[in-house]
């Protein structure tokens, strides 16, 4: 959370800055402008997912299985709002999945991740809820590699 007001300070002494500096640094102001935005952003999504992890996990523990669906992780989370701005981001998550069916490993495993990331890379909330940087190769062996492993049944 320091992390975000200092962003927004940033942002406001570059703004005062280039307004001494004149139009010259508008581009340069701007620029730092977006990459901190950039960095909030991506500061968000990461917390977003481990409250994702947090209530996959409360709901495994209770129901001994993973939620079914969207709405049972956000019944689950102790911040809703933050798994419902992953929903509706487009993250796909490994819904109702019991802990000892990941034959993979925790560690391996890709519970939740956004599917434009397959291109490019992205932040992923593993099993073992580790919300780590992937390159795009290694989410989609992950994937490869788990596609066999199906929910538990009710």
């Amino acid at each position: 959370m320091r992390f975000r007001s200092c962003n927004g300070l940033l942002a406001s002494l570059l703004l005062g800055a280039s307004l001494l500096l004149g139009c010259g640094a508008k581009d340069v102001v701007e620029q730092a402008v977006n990459q901190a935005q950039d960095a909030a952003a991506t500061d968000q999504t990461r917390d977003q997912l481990k409250v994702l992890g947090i209530a996959y996990h409360n709901h495994h523990d209770a129901q001994n299985r993973g939620p079914a669906d969207w709405d049972e992780a956000i019944a689950s989370a102790s911040d809703p709002a933050a798994v419902q701005a992953l929903r509706d981001k487009g993250y796909q998550v490994a819904w109702g999945l019991r802990l000892r069916d990941v034959t993979v490993g925790t560690s391996n495993f890709v519970l939740a991740y956004k599917p434009e990331d397959l291109n490019a890379g992205g932040y992923v909330l593993m099993m073992d809820g580790a919300v780590i940087h992937r390159p795009a190769e290694e989410i989609q062996a992950a994937l490869d590699a788990q596609k066999d492993i199906k929910p538990a049944a009710s």
